[in-house]
């Protein structure tokens, strides 16, 4: 080998071991800058469309750790926001309900604690505040919505303003110390009003929403239920792509007439699948065969403690259920209430 290359080969060598140990020197800062530039990428992209999966992309950099404590904040901040609603005004004497809905639920990251604190309060309430703390907010299974009962009661009519603060950390599963936090400040105004004057839920109903509604719902099997007293097969009543927002009552109409109301629910309009239970317990009181409906029946009451909801399908729908109610084996009553 020519000298010439031997020299052009060494100062080869000796490039590319200077570039190698330059990279391993600044590798800890090629890699911030790495992360920072797929950060503000994808924070770009999740604010124009908010798809899930660039979301769910931004969820686990927070849950993993693996962003400075400035970028998890600005993270924590487009995925934890959230719309506030109030009804214009609210009747006096009860408590105002707010209702806090995360724009980017389901995402993933269960360890977020959120607390929805109404920071300032002016006008006919006492000065304070509420705390809700919720750690299913953005990344759990649990409801999407929250709603907040505001203690205070306005004691007469009169304007209300205040500051709710929303207030979301995730803390180290470990230590428990907070390594992200996010505070939004929502202004909310409501009126407090005599009563038959707030704001109230209205009813809509037509023969083409009659039967689109009809169409989304159909009777489901849940499986046995045991465990307590009685085993029994449970049934509810499913529901996917709800045209309009409702609020039933769920009742159980046994096969000689007698109702037995079960409980009440509201739903907002939303496009995926949902089913809406029975609380068999306040039904079932003996062994024995059932037979009767499984009625949903709108109800104005039901749907007025979620501000978001201003309107609801004015309608009733029955399904028709039997089943056995039998004694679960084992079961001695005088040694349960021991």
């Amino acid at each position: 080998m020519s000298s010439r290359k031997k020299v052009v080969l060494s100062s080869l060598a000796i490039a590319l071991a200077v570039v190698a140990g330059a990279a391993f020197l600044f590798r800890p800062q090629i890699v911030r800058r790495y992360q920072a530039y797929q950060v503000e990428r994808w924070l770009r992209a999740f604010e124009t469309n908010r798809d899930k999966e660039t979301g769910q992309k931004l969820a686990h950099l927070l849950d993993e750790q693996r962003v400075s404590e400035a970028d998890g904040n600005r993270i924590l901040a487009v995925l934890a926001e959230a719309r506030v609603e109030v009804r214009k005004s609210y009747r006096v004497g009860t408590a105002p309900m707010v209702s806090v809905t995360p724009l980017s639920p389901g995402l993933g990251v269960n360890n977020l604690q959120v607390s929805y604190e109404p920071a300032q309060m002016f006008g006919n309430v006492n000065r304070g505040h509420t705390r809700f703390n919720d750690s299913r907010w953005i990344g759990g299974s649990g409801a999407n919505i929250d709603w907040v009962n505001l203690r205070d009661k306005a004691p007469k009519p009169g304007k209300i303003d205040l500051v709710m603060s929303l207030r979301t950390k995730l803390k180290d599963r470990a230590s428990q110390r907070v390594i992200y936090r996010y505070t939004q400040d929502v202004p909310v105004s409501f009126e407090m009003v005599p009563a038959g004057q707030e704001e109230k839920v209205q009813l809509v109903s037509s023969p083409e929403l009659d039967e689109r509604m009809r169409k989304c719902f159909s009777i489901k099997f849940d499986g046995t239920s045991g465990g307590g007293q009685f085993e029994y097969k449970c049934w509810s009543v499913q529901y996917t792509s709800l045209p309009e927002n409702i609020g039933f009552r769920v009742i159980f109409r046994h096969e000689d007439g007698r109702e037995v109301e079960t409980w009440s629910t509201t739903r907002r309009t939303k496009n995926t699948w949902d089913c809406i239970p029975v609380f068999w317990p306040a039904v079932i009181k003996s062994a024995g065969k059932y037979r009767g409906h499984i009625i949903l029946r709108s109800d104005l009451q039901a749907a007025q403690g979620d501000p978001g909801i201003k309107q609801i399908w004015g309608g009733q729908m029955e399904f028709p259920c039997e089943f056995d109610v039998t004694v679960t084996p084992g079961w001695n009553a005088a040694t349960q209430a021991e």
